[in-house]
């Protein structure tokens, strides 16, 4: 078995799915989130928690006893819940657990702490986990009030805000803060007269409600929610708020309407303070039938635009893009089809139904009488799958289809470009149809009991691979593995095995035009399910025989689908092996020349050798010159070299005395200048003094130039 399917088997022999663990006064309801299995157990009152990327580390490993293989965590309520639960819902994050019944919901805190082998809290093997009820008041005041649905509300960053869909057609906001007490009510249904304890200003509204009841008696069925920033591509950039979302309640009637609805405590002006009702939404093109009378359930794909999934109680699947309204209808009549508590909205979307696919569950079903309806498609429901945008699932008494739209994913990446004219159209192809696969089947026949199936969730984690995990109602756990969307077209026919394993094209195949051609044509119209059946439905010889045939009549129509495409590779074959034989002749070309690129190479590397040797003689040559010149360079002796230091002062002292002589000079020329000028008689004694400075002056002069010439002797 290979590593991928490992944690599969060790999954399906896990102490808490096996068989003989499923008890018949109570069934198991399973979820995941992140790899984290979550089981509850009726008969116990608990939930369990199993970490299954423990056991793809055991798988690729092969390390771990049995022991670790088979080990789980138990969290038990602190408020034990007295009611059958029937699904697990949890937040987005996985910090919180909705344990849904008929008549009662209980919120289950999960420890947002790890310990041990991953387990939460601190790691024991038992955890109590805070648990709570909500609406206790309102669903247990009587029978005649039952949970359809419940959402969380997506613009609660603490995910304490949910909203509860109830039989009497009226979506209630509730807080954890305040479990028995609604924030807000939206009674959509024209059948219910108000808005019960609804904590808005809801007087325009009422009457409204209150008039529309008298006209008809629908109910909502289901609904859904989006994020509030996904709305604005339909009603604009301002006019939605962030801390807002939208609802799209279906009717049974396939009307659809919207609500804008901004958390309690919401800064938004005060048109948008109030939760606006539209609807119910035009859906174009127009049917005569308005696409199914009996509406059951809606799932809604957060792209860009808006992408909403209604399904019918016939097994129809109608997929409808939100769009903006721009027709230029009478105002009136706008007026009538919208409802709201600020009066008509002029931002009011409309529903493109761009495909429509039928599952063909009614063919498979007896003929019913008028008082008897089949009761396969009535429990028809749409599930999202993990973050995916571009597909969903869909439950009902036959098993599992899985639905895949394409074109949904290539026009979300299309328009989330804002104005960029640059994008290519060409890669907005919408021709490509929506890709139904039959996963599972629990009704192999027309007159095969229906046998919905107790409890699934499905695994999308990049460790884990892509998986789908069902309990049947008599215990029987299975996991089949899920084809990518991306190579589902890719996918050949085959005969679903044990494992429900199914080939698939190398997905590392580069894609081209011949691989998109051959996935057209392997494009699998008709797919085998998974045959998971409970001990009561063990079919006879001539009933396997009847599903062998109805497979080999399956599998025979894609015979020549298989020989076209067999000539196709067979010519593309002839044509690669034409250039095959022409790249071997032009590779041995490149040998030849590479051999003579490297003869060419070792003829270099001997010159370059030789030069480098060459080299080494000339630097060894010059360093010997050099050693030569500094041996012949003169060198002075201790006499001369204090020879020559004496004549560096005696120069030093002959500048000075030069610059003394020439002061004396100027001292003479400057007398000289001023005896030639006549002056005034001098007195004797004047005379006497200044004949004695001269004299004196003289002296000094002589023995300075004596002195001069002393030393220009010396110096000589």
């Amino acid at each position: 078995m290979s590593a991928k399917s490992s944690w599969q088997q060790y999954l399906t022999e896990h102490p808490l799915l096996l068989p003989s663990a499923f008890k018949s006064s109570g069934r198991h309801c399973i979820a995941q989130h992140e790899g984290d299995l979550f089981i509850w157990r009726n008969e116990e009152k608990n939930l369990c928690f199993v970490n299954l990327k423990r056991l793809q580390s055991f798988a690729q490993g092969g390390s771990g006893d049995d022991e670790a293989k088979r080990d789980y965590q138990t969290l038990t309520c602190s408020q034990v819940p007295q009611f059958q639960v029937t699904s697990l819902k949890l937040s987005p994050t996985g910090q919180f657990v909705a344990l849904m019944g008929e008549q009662q919901v209980m919120i289950m805190q999960l420890p947002g702490t790890r310990g041990h082998m991953g387990r939460f809290g601190d790691g024991r093997k038992e955890v109590m986990c805070r648990s709570f009820h909500l609406a206790e008041r309102l669903l247990s005041a009587g029978s005649h009030v039952k949970l359809l649905q419940l959402r969380w509300h997506s613009a609660s960053a603490s995910e304490t805000l949910v909203l509860l869909l109830t039989s009497d057609s009226i979506i209630r906001m509730y807080c954890f803060a305040q479990p028995n007490k609604s924030l807000q009510t939206y009674a959509i249904s024209p059948s219910t007269a108000g808005f019960g304890d609804s904590s808005l200003n809801r007087s325009s509204l009422y009457d409204t409600t209150r008039a529309l009841s008298m006209a008809s008696a629908e109910s909502v069925m289901d609904f859904d929610v989006l994020p509030g920033t996904s709305l604005r591509s339909v009603s604009g950039a301002g006019s939605v708020p962030d801390d807002s979302c939208g609802l799209f309640a279906l009717m049974d009637s396939g009307d659809i309407y919207m609500l804008h609805s901004t958390l309690p405590n919401s800064t938004a002006t005060p048109f948008r303070s109030r939760s606006v009702v539209m609807g119910p939404l035009r859906m174009v093109p127009a049917a005569d039938d308005n696409y199914g009378a009996e509406s059951c359930s809606i799932c809604c794909l957060d792209t860009h635009p808006p992408a909403v999934v209604v399904a019918t109680a016939e097994g129809k699947l109608y997929h409808c893009v939100v769009i903006a309204d721009d027709s230029d209808e009478d105002p009136s009549a706008a007026a009538s089809a919208t409802w709201s508590t600020a009066g008509p909205s002029n931002d009011e979307p409309m529903l493109c139904v761009f495909e429509g696919v039928a599952l063909g569950l009614s063919e498979d079903l007896p003929e019913a009488s008028e008082d008897e309806a089949p009761d396969v498609c009535t429990n028809l429901t749409l599930h999202h799958v993990g973050d995916a945008t571009d597909r969903y699932f869909c439950s009902h008494g036959s098993g599992i289809h899985s639905v895949t739209l394409p074109w949904l994913q290539r026009m979300d990446r299309f328009c989330v470009d804002d104005g960029d004219d640059t994008a290519p159209i060409d890669e907005l192809n919408l021709k490509d149809p929506c890709h139904v696969e039959h996963l599972i089947s629990s009704r192999p026949f027309a007159d095969s009991p229906p046998c919905p199936l107790a409890s699934f969730c499905t695994i999308t984690h990049p460790f884990l691979g892509n998986s789908i995990v069902c309990i049947t109602d008599d215990g029987v756990c299975s996991s089949v593995p899920l084809r990518n969307p991306a190579t589902m077209a890719a996918a050949t026919p085959a005969e679903s095995t044990e494992d429900g394993g199914r080939p698939i094209l190398d997905p590392n195949v580069a894609p081209g035009p011949f691989v998109d051609e051959v996935r057209k044509m392997l494009a699998e119209r008709k797919s085998m399910p998974v045959l998971r059946l409970t001990k009561s439905q063990q079919m006879s010889e001539q009933e396997c025989q009847d599903l062998l045939d109805k497979s080999i009549s399956d599998f025979s129509e894609h015979i020549p689908v298989m020989r076209k495409i067999a000539a196709t590779i067979a010519k593309r074959a002839k044509t690669l092996d034409g250039q095959r034989k022409q790249q071997l002749r032009e590779c041995s070309s490149v040998v030849h020349q590479f051999q003579e690129v490297q003869a060419y190479q070792a003829e270099m590397d001997a010159r370059c050798k030789e030069l480098l040797q060459t080299h080494g003689e000339l630097t060894k040559r010059l360093n010997r010159v050099f050693r030569s010149l500094e041996g012949h360079a003169p060198v002075r002796s201790i006499a001369e070299e204090q020879m020559a230091d004496s004549l560096h002062s005696l120069s030093s002292e002959l500048k000075k005395s030069q610059q003394q002589l020439d002061m004396v000079r100027q001292k003479v020329d400057f007398h000289k200048a001023e005896q030639s000028q006549p002056k005034a008689e001098l007195s004797e004694h004047h005379q006497r003094t200044i004949r004695s400075l001269l004299k004196q002056d003289t002296d000094d002069i002589e023995r300075l130039v004596s002195t001069v010439k002393a030393l220009q002797l010396q110096s000589s």
